[in-house]
């Protein structure tokens, strides 16, 4: 009788050994210096040939398809925890890759993805809301859902730079540097033949400047 149990106990070490060090393969082996270089707690080795080395999902898995145009389908959410004495348990930061009906009504054959920031000012989870979108066609949203341009800004833009309005036109440069909107023609943007559009008003082209 003692032997099957002697065999259990080793087959039970094996295996508690084969798990570790399958872990630790996994994690690098942990935070640990070598010359002088810390390793981080998870590594996760990849090569350069284009191959995904994190997947994050489940394939085959269409999510809620009864959806309308342009509704969520389903999501998978990275979340940063944050504290607060009263609330220590609570996201405060998430990126969120957000499906969404691209194909029809209440049939969402087709789903495109988002990608969504968000932060929070850290007073509960009801504080955590979106900052930023980048839509599946490359618009980008700063307070918008719905960017309908290549940037779309809800609120105020501002620019710090170090001319006034005193100096002379900067000369044109390769980078932009000078808190400068520059409009260029397809001659490129060193080419001193564009143009800036300053609009407001009804549709009409009474309030526009152009430069």
């Amino acid at each position: 009788m003692k032997k099957p149990i002697i065999l259990l106990m080793c087959l039970s070490s094996c295996f508690e050994l084969f798990s570790q060090e399958t872990l630790q393969s996994v994690t690098d082996r942990g935070a640990v210096t070598t010359n002088e270089i810390k390793v981080p707690k998870l590594h996760i080795p990849g090569n350069l040939t284009g191959e995904a080395s994190i997947r994050i999902g489940e394939p085959y898995s269409p999510g809620n398809i009864n959806v309308p145009v342009g509704g969520v389908t389903g999501g998978y959410n990275i979340d940063f925890y944050t504290w607060r004495d009263v609330q220590p348990v609570q996201t405060g930061a998430r990126i969120r890759a957000e499906r969404s009906n691209n194909y029809e009504p209440n049939n969402a054959l087709v789903q495109s993805m988002d990608l969504v920031f968000y932060t929070s000012f850290g007073f509960g989870e009801f504080d955590l809301s979106e900052k930023m979108r980048i839509k599946s066609n490359g618009f980008v949203g700063l307070g918008t859902s719905k960017p309908n341009a290549r940037l779309d800004i809800m609120g105020g833009l501002m620019f710090n730079s170090n001319i006034t309005n005193r100096d002379n036109r900067p000369i044109i440069e390769p980078g932009t540097g000078f808190a400068e909107i520059r409009g260029y023609s397809s001659n490129g943007p060193l080419a001193d033949d564009g143009f800036l559009r300053i609009s407001a008003g009804a549709g009409t082209n009474a309030n526009t400047i152009i430069y």
